[in-house]
């Protein structure tokens, strides 16, 4: 694995993460200004490249530890999570709190933004929804799975209630994958 870099990252993957972050932000800005172009200005493919560049590493890291931290272990599964947790919740509280406390000062800079357009005004409930329903189903990432409260905040945050669904499920079928094996279960998930 001559790409594989101290820590056990792959070089030219961080580049690609970097591009795939890189086109998501410049296809929400083709969304926000009505600027149209082809391919880059579609952020739904960047999204699909970084999901799948993130599944990627999450296995490739378990084929690196999987001596010390056999998936089998609860003790894997929870040192595991920790990990997952420390490293996306801090940063995406903070940004929930800045996103909740200016909810209403971006609703008002989005109607402007989507008159400009010409295009139907965002409900009010994305921005301004102080309900304490709202906040815990943020709180604990399950937004994602009630759709009601999936699009309630000014963040772009449905990504993050999908990766930590996928941290949620990755133990398990990395379990199920190694007792029938990678091909019968690469087969499995395409039926």
């Amino acid at each position: 694995m001559g790409n594989v870099v101290g820590g056990g990252r792959i070089g030219c993957l961080d580049g690609m993460r970097g591009i795939a972050a890189l086109w998501v932000l410049i296809g929400h800005a083709h969304l926000l200004t009505g600027f149209e172009m082809p391919i880059i200005g579609d952020p739904d493919l960047g999204v699909d490249l970084f999901i799948m560049l993130s599944g990627f590493l999450m296995v490739f890291h378990y084929q690196l530890r999987r001596d010390r931290e056999p998936w089998e272990s609860p003790d894997t599964w929870r040192f595991f999570w920790t990990r997952r947790f420390c490293r996306i919740a801090p940063l995406y509280y903070v940004l929930l709190v800045v996103a909740l406390a200016l909810g209403p000062y971006l609703y008002d800079v989005r109607m402007i933004i989507d008159a400009f357009n010409g295009k139907p005004p965002q409900a009010a409930t994305r921005y301004v929804d102080g309900s304490i329903a709202n906040y815990l189903t943020h709180l604990t990432f399950i937004f994602g799975l009630i759709p009601h409260y999936a699009y309630r905040t000014a963040l772009p945050d449905w990504s993050i209630g999908l990766e930590m669904q996928f941290y949620v499920a990755l133990p398990f079928l990395m379990i199920i994958i190694g007792r029938v094996g990678w091909l019968k279960g690469i087969v499995a998930s395409q039926s």
